[in-house]
């Protein structure tokens, strides 16, 4: 179960840095002196470029809780902080 919730967490890893990255090039180009159609054109791209990288952060997890799910044969909900004082059972219903 770790080494499953490890894969998932290295699959988004790279996802939540560019994620971090884009938000601060898109702050860059607001303070920016850009024609406001070329400033409106590039943060439209950035913007459909962050929802794609949040929804596949999404899609990791949906996908890891219902193999794990599946694997187990009970509900598996990972993608939530953990309490370190706890074991396993916290991924569960």
């Amino acid at each position: 179960m770790w080494i499953k919730i490890e894969g998932a967490n290295r699959a988004t890893k790279q996802q939540q840095n560019d994620i971090a990255a884009l938000r601060k090039q898109m702050t860059n180009v607001q303070n920016q002196g850009m024609a406001p159609a070329d400033k409106r054109a590039w943060m439209n791209e950035a913007t459909r470029k962050l929802a794609d990288k949040y929804r596949f952060i999404h899609d990791i997890i949906e996908d890891t809780n219902t193999n794990m799910s599946k694997a187990v044969n009970r509900s598996i909900r990972i993608g939530m902080p953990i309490n370190w004082q706890k074991g396993p059972e916290q991924f569960t219903d």
